[in-house]
């Protein structure tokens, strides 16, 4: 059993250090885009209107995104001065709390951003910057950021249940 429940955690460690990994990407073409935009400004006296809004797009759309990445690296916040003095098992029932919360919010996430999303399509919406461009891919990235959060979470549930009963790391 454990054997099992080990596989499919690493295979959901992958998964979500592949997300990372796209998303590091759109931060280096971020960046691109606003160098981009300032060389054109500023040097050549020629601003482009879709450079700010793409990098905003793309900023929104990783923000939503980045949340399962940041829980599978436990870089989430919490009061350090606090956590760091339990033992691993005091640590690991606190973990549980937190997953239950998390898991909720990546609920309301997924469930009202997919409304959101059906809504933009549906409405045919699109931005308000000259740009005009269609609303739905930056409205797709807030359900699935739910569902990459209710992901990692599930997963960390897991590891910290069983470091709960056994006191050992999966």
């Amino acid at each position: 059993m454990k054997k099992t429940i080990s596989k499919i955690l690493s295979v959901s460690d992958k998964i979500l250090e592949w997300s990372g990994t796209i998303l590091s990407w759109a931060e280096i073409i971020i960046l691109a885009c606003l160098l981009f935009e300032v060389v054109l400004r500023y040097f050549f006296n020629a601003p482009t209107n879709w450079s700010s809004a793409l990098c905003l797009y793309l900023f929104g759309a990783s923000g939503m995104l980045a949340g399962g990445w940041i829980l599978k690296r436990d870089k989430n916040i919490r009061v350090d001065i606090f956590y760091s003095m339990y033992p691993k098992r005091v640590k690991a029932g606190a973990d549980i709390v937190t997953c239950l919360f998390v898991m909720f919010w990546g609920y309301l996430i997924t469930r009202f951003g997919w409304i959101k999303f059906l809504n933009a399509i549906k409405r045919h919406e699109m931005s308000f910057s000259s740009w005009r461009v269609p609303m739905w891919p930056i409205r797709l990235s807030i359900p699935v950021g739910g569902v990459i959060l209710l992901f990692a979470a599930i997963c960390k549930l897991i590891r910290s249940v069983y470091t709960v009963s056994t006191g050992g790391d999966i």
